[in-house]
């Protein structure tokens, strides 16, 4: 049997035999994605797996991370750039700017820890009223460093509420 499974694997080629690479959109640190995971089973209540709802969790999230990571990055390469003296609305801090952050400031970004999600909810996602929902997709947004007052938060809930209004809408 392990013998016609191996020449079926040579015959089909061998990315139809590899084994399947967890979702990953943004390419982040697979402890990262972990505790993104986490984030949508245990604050959200969105069972894992591959539901559209879980996948659409596990998107969202990670697109927002991975965002905010890029926006930290590019904040401390412009704190780098006025440190050498360059001044705002000048082509020459433009261009610092543009070179890009370093290796070691973007390194830095994706090590960067997710606070662990919350206890299990009460109820399910498909159970809980839209105001629960709500509540949950802010604490989602906020574990994974969101400041619950800055516009990015928000941008971070709105995404998520929308692709999850999606999935919702695919699935039935």
């Amino acid at each position: 049997m392990a013998l016609g499974l191996g020449v079926a694997c040579l015959v089909a080629g061998s990315a139809a035999c590899a084994p399947m690479k967890p979702y990953n959109p943004e390419h982040l640190p697979i402890a990262q994605m972990d505790r993104i995971g986490a984030v949508c089973r245990n604050t959200l209540g969105i069972s894992g797996g591959t539901n559209s709802e879980y996948m659409a969790c596990e998107e969202s999230l990670s697109h927002s991370f991975a965002a905010r990571l890029e926006a930290n990055t590019a904040l401390a390469v412009r704190h780098g750039c006025e440190a050498q003296g360059l001044k705002p609305g000048t082509v020459a801090l433009s261009e610092c700017e543009l070179r890009g952050p370093s290796v070691q400031l973007a390194q830095a970004a994706y090590r960067e820890d997710i606070d662990p999600p919350a206890a299990k909810p009460a109820k399910s996602y498909t159970s809980a009223s839209n105001d629960e929902d709500h509540r949950r997709m802010q604490e989602a947004c906020a574990e994974i460093g969101f400041d619950p007052v800055s516009s990015a938060f928000g941008q971070c809930v709105a995404d998520l509420q929308s692709r999850l209004f999606d999935a919702d809408m695919s699935a039935h």
